[in-house]
């Protein structure tokens, strides 16, 4: 054991991490190119003005959200804008992609967030779909309760 330990203390004191290729060195200016200003607020004013006049002119907004990260995958700008100023619209959340997770993970996001907004597992395929016809009975249901329009959007 103590001949291991001097040979690895030879072999150590030998090395220069100059001359050392494989070493990864931050490169300069590389991590600061992607720090723009457009980047960390999150959209540009571009598109949240075109946000904003999708909100203004919907009565149900649906927020599609990833069933492997749901959290990741909110707009809790949006959410909040819509709870400050239109609290009169309706917000739905389907749960997409929920075929690759386990039921059990599935129904415990529906839980977590039925919390907050009516929430639906959703899963687009031509074999095994699943949750189109609770979206349209959720959309029958508010067509129910704006009974004064023709439609709701």
């Amino acid at each position: 054991m103590q001949s291991l330990v001097a040979r690895a203390d030879e072999a150590a004191s030998g090395y220069a991490e100059e001359g050392d290729t494989s070493v990864e060195r931050e490169a300069a200016g590389f991590t600061e190119a992607a720090r723009e200003k457009v980047f960390e607020a999150g959209m540009s004013r571009r598109i949240k003005g075109e946000v904003l006049k999708v909100v203004d002119s919907s009565d149900v907004l649906v927020q599609v959200l990833d069933a492997r990260d749901p959290l990741g995958t909110r707009a809790y700008h949006v959410e909040a804008f819509i709870r400050r100023n239109a609290a009169h619209k309706h917000l739905i959340f389907v749960l997409n992609k929920c075929d690759l997770l386990p039921t059990k993970v599935t129904a415990h996001w529906i839980r977590v967030l039925s919390k907050e907004a009516p929430t639906i597992a959703f899963h687009a395929s031509i074999t095994n779909p699943f949750g189109k016809g609770a979206f349209i009975n959720l959309l029958r249901q508010f067509g129910k309760l704006h009974a004064d329009k023709k439609a709701i959007s």
